[in-house]
């Protein structure tokens, strides 16, 4: 995974990637499909209003310095684009792209912004564990 802060490359199903975008309270998904390689196969597949998902959370977008928006930094992004954490706000927060929740995760300290690195995975659900010899 490439990644910058703002823009993240995300794996796709298909022959191609997804290119996830923020700049201030808007995340695009772009899907790039592999193909003669000019730029003309990008399409825009989605746009999340990131100022509506704050509203959910609770969180104004006037607790930002001077009533701007935000600084948003794309930390994963998972397969297909189709979840993301993200910082925002001093928290990193957990984006369900499909069906547009958001939930925070982690408040941030000052120690802990500088040293913030989030690696997703995937397991089964419940886990099963081996059964204890006795």
């Amino acid at each position: 995974m490439f990644s910058n802060g703002d823009i993240v490359l995300s794996r796709a199903d298909v022959s191609g990637f997804y290119l996830v975008h923020v700049n201030e309270l808007q995340l695009r998904i772009w899907l790039h499909i592999g193909g003669n390689g000019s730029l003309g196969d990008c399409s825009l597949v989605d746009t999340v209003s990131l100022h509506d998902m704050c509203a959910n959370l609770r969180t104004s977008s006037a607790t930002a310095a001077g009533g701007d928006a935000p600084d948003v930094n794309i930390h994963e992004v998972g397969d297909n684009a189709e979840l993301a954490f993200l910082e925002m706000y001093g928290c990193v927060v957990y984006l369900d792209v499909r069906s547009r929740a958001m939930h925070k995760v982690y408040d941030l300290t000052a120690k802990g912004l500088c040293h913030c690195r989030i690696n997703s995975f995937m397991m089964i659900w419940p886990p099963i564990f081996p059964a204890l010899k006795e």
